[in-house]
């Protein structure tokens, strides 16, 4: 019976930088400074982080539509080593156990239609994230899936149900 292990990564400030604040730079929003400042006193009003920063991006970004996200992801920079760091791993854990594979998850607050066009979105068994609802013109209206940071335990609740599920299966072969 084969092993598994599971290793799960946030994506901003972990595997490359902050993905959103480039995203905003990049399609134009002249002072990011003032965009994080305004979020953060939606926090004083009483916002969570991540819906406040969802929604006050699709408030001031004119150019938060699926294909400007899905473009931005083909492009998102990543950490030095990150794009090797996955096959580096599973070589080791192969050379240490053949019966282990190593599976990797994705949970983010960040957006997903930036994470899932990554190079290294191809690694990862599933990818959690925060989502956009759009518009029939591709247009981001508003958050349709929050996941907040206390969010992302559940996930990797998930990621163990995933685990277990596929580990009782296997018990089930002849």
């Amino acid at each position: 019976m084969q092993e598994r292990i599971a290793v799960t990564f946030d994506f901003d400030d972990t595997l490359g930088p902050d993905s959103t604040t480039v995203f905003l730079k990049q399609a134009g929003l002249k002072d990011i400074a003032a965009f994080w400042k305004d979020v953060g006193q939606m926090m004083k009003d009483g916002w969570d982080p991540v819906p406040a920063y969802l929604h006050h991006m699709v408030e001031t970004s004119k150019s938060a539509d699926i294909d400007a996200l899905e473009a931005w992801g083909k492009s998102v920079p990543l950490f030095q080593g990150v794009e090797d760091m996955f096959s580096h791993l599973r070589k080791v854990v192969k050379d240490a156990n053949p019966r282990i594979s190593l599976e990797f998850y994705l949970i983010s607050s960040g957006i997903g239609d930036v994470l899932r066009q990554t190079s290294i979105a191809d690694e990862f068994t599933d990818i959690w994230a925060s989502e956009f609802h759009y518009d029939e013109h591709g247009q981001a209206v508003t958050p349709r899936r929050v996941i907040s940071f206390t969010d992302k335990t559940r996930y990797i609740f998930q990621v163990q149900k995933v685990l277990l599920e596929k580990k009782q299966r296997a018990n089930l072969l002849p």
